[in-house]
């Protein structure tokens, strides 16, 4: 064996070198095995982070989407109008509907004192305690968001307030942290992901959902922390949020066994340019030593930069070999970062359908432009019809007509205007302030191009839009008020043949006042303030009292009197329409029978509106209300309208049927107005036709109305009918009426509608001034045809 002192100057020079070469190339292997240990445990990190920045984002992304759904529902009036109206099964609808539109997989209502008004899932009579210390923990508006451990689930809920005049109630809705929500974190994020739920008190912990299908041992853990140093994940715990004594959690795991893999990859490729170098000359190793050096610093200072999110440059120094796989590895790394983030951006502030900004993004737009002053146009923008779309060719056609509907209109949008998808089928265009013709024209261009006929899958289809202008900040001086007022605006202009409308000041007031009428309507039902009068309805044969027409009447404290033409739609409108005609017929069965108990036999006329038609529990009621009236039924009259029956008609006849088998008498109340034909008055089984007033108030100055009334009474009289005139003011109407045969009269000239009290009185007046209604053989009128 040969020792060093023997060796020659080239060989120990070699030797040296070659030594030389071998500790340098095992140090350089060293320190980048080192450093790429260091730099996948630091990408690992740098994954979590970024991770932890997209759970974050789209836990916040999903309830702030989730909270604008919720903030519409709390706005939309039908809602509103459930809760006040306090019907369960209509309440219970109506959030159901809500929820699943909205994507809550959890959600109840309740009122002021936490009682439970509705809720998707059975409950129980009282409020289980979870959800209690939930409403504790959140205090809207500050804090309207919490976590809730219940049935076995985990939720991020929101508390939404739904206030109004009178109204005072909370929404609470949330979605599950489920496998579903776990997967889709794993795709984005990139790494795996599970929900913890820990409790305080019990020092207990439960997996909630995780995105493994082995979840291993650390998430069974009843530890509050994990562990630092697990052989098996690089881990971190993010703590969502404390609700009471509870924790809810969410840990993202990395396998190590990834980055041990890529690290023995990494082991072997700088084991073979060791070898390699050890082949070249001394020089030429000394050298390659000196070039790995640089390119493998600027390469760690690369990653460290991207693991700041500092968004760095690739490093000018050449690199090759495992330098050039590392090199694009993290440029790979640091544009798909990128990416991530700037799709949950891109989904956070633009609608997903039609890829057009969203609500979010407008109402940002507008508080800064309501903060600088700024002087703006808001254009609202409505395509009609779109649930008919979507009921009777699918969303995925409405969809498509939604998102063509949306560019067209973007389109004629003069830049820098911003445009954007605000609700179902609503779009809000938001531009400098215009006036005058530039506004009409950019109306008529929006319109025209919207309304121009669509091509979708190789269907030609066309839609309407409606148009509602608001000029900022004079119509307007809020983010909430532009929503109201728009909504109003674009409401209104369903009602006009242009379908465009601007805003005009007052019409939210009117709105509230028709909100604050349909919640005191209620209170009204059930606290006798509404009142009956009773108008006379007199025979022209005999002079005498035979019927009256009861009419509801409603003075309001601060409104004063409120006609029945308008509290009865809005009763229509808030489902209260049965309880009143319930009340009504209560009211008029006791003065009726009062009447009858004191020698006053006369019988009530009662109308009914086509949603009383289409309730058959209406005999039901009628049968049960009159049960003790002494008069019976057949001295009861139902006055009904044509068009009633014509909006449901098979229903209808089966309720008119019915009535007339208790004994009910029943009337064609307006005949000569609205759908009035034969064919439709020969299948109705009615005894009574009701001439409208229209054709009387002038019946002594028009031959042309004289002509009309007498036919219908020789008409009526084939069929068999009894016939009433009403809106009879003056003596001659009377006597031409009279002439004709016409069996009864109501009108201003008898009498106004009066108080049940006041009828005995007015009956003995009339009998005071009967010889003057009764026909006389030398006394009867002229007539002229």
């Amino acid at each position: 064996m040969l020792r060093v002192g023997e060796i020659g100057f080239r060989g120990r020079l070699v030797l040296t070198l070659t030594t030389l070469v071998i500790l340098v190339g095992l140090s350089i292997g060293v320190l980048t095995m080192v450093q790429l240990f260091e730099d996948e445990k630091q990408r690992a990190i740098t994954q979590l982070t970024v991770a932890e920045r997209v759970v974050k984002a789209v836990l916040e992304n999903r309830a702030d989407t989730l909270q604008n759904q919720l903030e519409l529902v709390s706005q939309d009036f039908g809602f509103r109008a459930a809760i006040a109206s306090g019907e369960r099964a209509t309440l219970d609808s109506a959030l159901a509907n809500h929820s699943q539109r909205a994507g809550a997989d959890l959600a109840l209502v309740l009122d002021r004192n936490n009682r439970l008004l509705a809720t998707t899932q059975a409950l129980g009579a009282e409020l289980p305690a979870p959800f209690l210390t939930l409403l504790d923990a959140t205090v809207p508006p500050a804090n309207n968001r919490g976590f809730l451990a219940w049935d076995g689930d985990g939720y991020e809920m929101l508390v939404i307030p739904i206030e109004a005049a009178g109204l005072r109630a909370r929404l609470l809705a949330g979605f599950k942290l489920n496998a579903a929500l776990t997967d889709s974190i794993r795709r984005l994020a990139g790494t795996d992901i599970a929900f913890r739920h820990y409790d305080d008190t019990t020092g207990t912990s439960r997996l909630l959902a995780s995105s493994l299908a082995n979840p291993p041992p650390l998430l069974h853990s009843h530890e509050r922390d994990l562990p630092h140093n697990d052989i098996h994940f690089f881990q971190r715990l993010i703590h969502l949020g404390q609700t009471g004594d509870e924790d809810f959690d969410a840990i993202l795991m990395i396998d190590r066994r990834d980055t041990l893999n890529s690290y023995r990859q990494q082991a072997i490729k700088i084991s073979a340019l060791i070898g390699t170098s050890l082949l070249l000359a001394i020089v030429l190793a000394v050298l390659a030593a000196r070039a790995l050096g640089k390119p493998i610093l600027s390469l760690a200072r690369y990653a460290a930069d991207i693991g700041d999110n500092l968004n760095p440059r690739a490093p000018d120094t050449p690199s090759y070999g495992e330098l050039a796989v590392l090199e694009d590895t993290l440029e790979k790394m640091q544009r798909k970062i990128l990416q991530r983030e700037q799709r949950i951006e891109f989904a956070a502030s633009h609608d997903e359908i039609t890829g057009l900004l969203n609500r979010l993004a407008m109402v940002q737009a507008l508080r800064k432009r309501l903060d600088r002053g700024d002087e703006v146009t808001v254009l609202g923008m409505s395509v009609q019809a779109l649930s008919e779309i979507n009921d009777t060719l699918g969303l995925s056609f409405g969809d498509k007509v939604l998102t063509a509907t949306g560019l067209r209109l973007q389109s004629q949008v003069p830049p820098p205007a911003l445009f954007a998808r605000t609700g179902a089928n609503e779009f809000v265009a938001l531009q400098e302030r215009l006036d005058g013709h530039r506004l009409e024209n950019l109306i008529k261009a929006l319109k025209a191009n919207a309304e121009q006929p669509l091509q979708i899958e190789q269907t030609p289809f066309s839609v309407q839009c409606r148009f509602a202008v608001l000029q900022i900040p004079r119509d307007a001086a809020t983010v909430d008020e532009i929503r109201r007022r728009l909504n109003l605006t674009l409401e209104a202009a369903g009602h006009r043949s242009d379908r465009v409308a601007f805003y005009t000041p007052g019409e939210d007031e009117f709105r509230l006042r028709e909100l604050r009428l349909i919640q005191e309507l209620q209170s009204a039902i059930r606290n006798d303030g509404l009142h009956m009068h009773y108008q006379p309805k007199v025979a022209f044969d005999s002079g005498e009292l035979v019927q009256v027409e009861a009419l509801v009447r409603w003075v309001h404290p601060e409104y004063g009197f409120i006609s029945p033409d308008e509290f009865i739609l809005l009763a229509e409108r808030s489902g209260q329409i049965h309880e009143l005609t319930r009340y009504i017929l209560g009211q008029i069965a006791r003065d009726a029978s009062q009447w009858w108990y004191r020698g006053l036999q006369v019988g009530p006329a009662i109308n009914l509106s086509a949603l009383d038609l289409s309730r058959p529990e209406l005999v039901d009621d009628v049968l049960a209300i009159f049960a003790n009236y002494p008069g019976g039924l057949s001295s009861v009259t139902m006055e009904v309208t044509e068009s009633a029956v014509m909006e449901d008609t098979v229903t209808a006849l089966e309720t008119l049927t019915r009535l007339r088998k208790a004994g009910v008498k029943l009337s064609i109340d307006d005949f000569g107005t609205g759908h009035s034909s034969l064919s439709q008055l020969r299948k109705l089984p009615v005894q009574e036709l009701k001439i409208d007033k229209s054709f009387v108030l002038d019946l002594q100055e028009d031959d042309q109305d004289q002509w009309i009334v007498r036919s219908t009474i020789n008409m009526a009289h084939g069929l068999g009918l009894r016939v009433v005139a009403e809106g009879i003011e003056n003596l001659t109407s009377w006597q031409l009426l009279q002439s004709w045969g016409c069996d009864l009269g109501q009108g201003y000239f008898l009498a106004r509608p009066m108080p049940a009290d006041e009828l005995a009185g007015w009956v003995r007046t009339l009998a005071e001034s009967r010889d003057a209604l009764i026909p006389h053989t030398n006394t009867e009128p002229t007539e002229s045809d």
